[in-house]
């Protein structure tokens, strides 16, 4: 049953044709990031070349050098693993806060499923990226406190989006008939409820992982990136002061910036096509 149930799943998703278009760059630059030190050998921030060589077929200038004779395609390769594992990590992190509260709100209602929404509400009325942006400033410029500052601040959509679906479900019969043979509360919410919340769960930690990947390039193109990373982000931090003159250094990051971005999102449209019972009958 569950191999029938992923060929079928595997068909429905391929009928979208633009799901399967995001599917393909998703994949294309994980790959290409997976296997960087293989195409790109040695240190993507050693100082190889002249500086602004514009694009040519030579490996190490293949997408020209910045100011400083470093290779745009080997920081664009090396940087992909960084900005991949920053966009997963924190939209796994957002996503596991997003679950915690949803469903802790949603299944013990009264003033303490109130109090939970009342603390994402906090989280909500400030801007995401401002919010962000002011976490970073003050905790400082690493990684880990980007990851974290993404995290924190983009939890409250899924917590509430998971608090919905545990309102309605733990008023089903099957929830009820655990209830009845005595399955503690901490049983019925992760056996029971969670998996069937899971649909609406994955695509939007699918849609997550593209804004982490976004928040992250903002905060580097605005100085807040860790400048110890060839991240995509930082590539165009480092573009700005040389726009006119080497519009290399920022087209290829921003291409594969837009491109991951774009086809997370068909993705998560593909997901909520094969996951949604309802779409399916259609």
């Amino acid at each position: 049953m569950q191999l029938r149930g992923l060929r079928r799943f595997a068909r429905t998703y391929a009928k979208n044709r633009n799901a399967t278009a995001g599917l393909f760059f998703v994949a294309l630059f994980s790959l290409l990031s997976i296997l960087a030190a293989a195409i790109f050998p040695g240190d993507p921030f050693g100082l190889g070349g002249d500086p602004f060589i514009p694009p040519s077929l030579n490996n190490f200038s293949l997408m020209g050098t910045d100011d400083l004779g470093r290779s745009i395609f080997g920081q664009l390769l090396y940087g992909g693993r960084i900005s991949l594992v920053i966009g997963l990590v924190a939209a796994a992190s957002s996503a596991g806060l997003g679950i915690a509260f949803g469903l802790l709100a949603g299944y013990f209602a009264g003033f303490s499923g109130e109090a939970f929404m009342r603390v994402s509400e906090v989280f909500q009325v400030i801007p995401r990226f401002f919010l962000a942006l002011i976490l970073v400033a003050a905790l400082g410029t690493s990684i880990y406190n980007i990851i974290f500052a993404i995290a924190i601040t983009s939890w409250p959509v899924l917590a509430r989006i998971v608090r919905a679906e545990t309102l309605s479900l733990k008023e089903k019969e099957f929830v009820e008939a655990s209830r009845a043979i005595g399955e503690s509360d901490t049983r019925i919410m992760f056996s029971e409820i969670l998996p069937n919340c899971l649909p609406p769960i994955i695509v939007n930690t699918s849609l997550l992982v593209g804004q982490a990947i976004l928040t992250e390039a903002g905060l580097s193109f605005l100085g807040l990136g860790d400048p110890t990373k060839p991240t995509w982000g930082y590539m165009l931090y480092n573009a700005q002061p040389f726009l006119r003159y080497a519009w290399w250094m920022a087209v290829f990051p921003g291409i594969a910036i837009t491109l991951v971005v774009l086809g997370l999102n068909l993705i998560g449209d593909g997901l909520n096509d094969a996951l949604n019972p309802k779409l399916r009958q259609m």
